[in-house]
Formats: C-alpha cells, sequence, structure tokens
C-alpha cells in the first residue's frame, strides 16, 4: 500500500498557510476533522474508490453530506483535491496538519 503522507503533506501546509494568513487555522483544523470524519465514512470511501463516478461528483456528494458546515478554505481545498484525484488524501491532510 502506498505511503499517503508524504502525498499529504504539501496540501497540510498549504492549508495550513492560507488559514494562518486568513486567521481561521482554528476553523480549517476543525473543517478538516470533519472531512476526514466525513472520508472514513463506508459510504464514501466506495463514492471515493468508485472509477465510474466524475471526481467533482464525489466532491459535490460530500460538501451535501457537511451542508455548509465548512469555510470557503475548506471547500476550496475539497475542490482542489477533486480536480487532481486526490480525495483519497483527505484523512492523511487532516493528519499532517493537526
Amino acid at each position: 500500500m502506498i505511503e499517503l503522507s508524504p502525498l499529504a503533506r504539501p496540501y497540510a501546509k498549504a492549508v495550513f498557510s492560507a488559514a494562518l494568513d486568513a486567521g481561521n487555522h482554528e476553523e480549517a483544523a476543525k473543517d478538516l476533522t470533519l472531512l476526514s470524519a466525513v472520508s472514513q465514512t463506508s459510504e464514501v470511501k466506495c463514492l471515493i474508490e468508485d472509477p465510474e463516478l466524475s471526481k467533482e461528483k464525489i466532491a459535490q456528494t460530500i460538501m451535501g453530506i457537511v451542508d455548509g458546515e465548512m469555510g470557503d478554505l475548506s471547500n476550496k481545498l475539497l475542490e482542489l483535491l477533486a480536480d487532481n484525484k486526490r480525495l483519497n488524501l483527505i484523512e492523511a491532510i487532516n493528519t499532517s496538519y493537526q
């Protein structure tokens, strides 16, 4: 199995830097914890691993699950991860960020 932390670390650093600049690093930490918990549910794991679904559709589904509980920075991260086909890194990004 591939070690995900080296892939996740740059994303975590970028989020941390952006959150510090915006003065909301605690909100970002909370959002990442929420995203990590959602990404570990069996339903979302299946969505992330489904090659038939577009990554944008998966990101929109996750945003629907959290239903406005995340800030703009976390929503942008989710969209970026979808664009880069890296939604599988959510938990590792949260671990690195924390």
